[in-house]
């Protein structure tokens, strides 16, 4: 599992217009970018990046979110393939974290143990 830390700081340093202009031909329009939403298909641009507040919008089909958002539904990937995406990308190390795994792999471990146990003893 992908840490928290690791997430903020790939957040914190993802740039939402670079994100999206490698999708998307952006243009400037006053302080934020427009083009044609890859969402749907249209001829007048619809699609907006502000890059003051992180987050995409079309006013066409109404989606919106922010640059971790757009890779995932553009690219239909799930939201651990798309953090590490986009970390490779940004040149960030993800650091993971395995404890939380391990602690619940114990528990189903014992939970397993017990279930057969009471069984085990019915049959006596």
């Amino acid at each position: 599992m992908i840490s928290k830390n690791s997430i903020e700081t790939l957040k914190n340093s993802l740039d939402i217009v670079d994100t999206v202009s490698g999708y998307v031909q952006l243009k400037k329009s006053g302080a934020n970018y427009k083009g044609l939403c890859p969402f749907h298909g249209e001829d007048t641009p619809s699609f907006v990046v502000s890059p003051a507040k992180g987050i995409y919008h079309c006013f066409g089909c109404q989606v919106g979110g922010d640059a971790i958002k757009f890779v995932m539904e553009l690219e239909k990937l799930s939201y651990p393939e798309t953090i590490e995406k986009l970390a490779r990308e940004n040149n960030i190390t993800l650091e993971y974290d395995n404890n939380s795994h391990q602690k619940q792999n114990l528990d189903i471990i014992k939970e397993t143990k017990e279930f057969y146990k009471k069984e085990l003893e019915k049959t006596d």
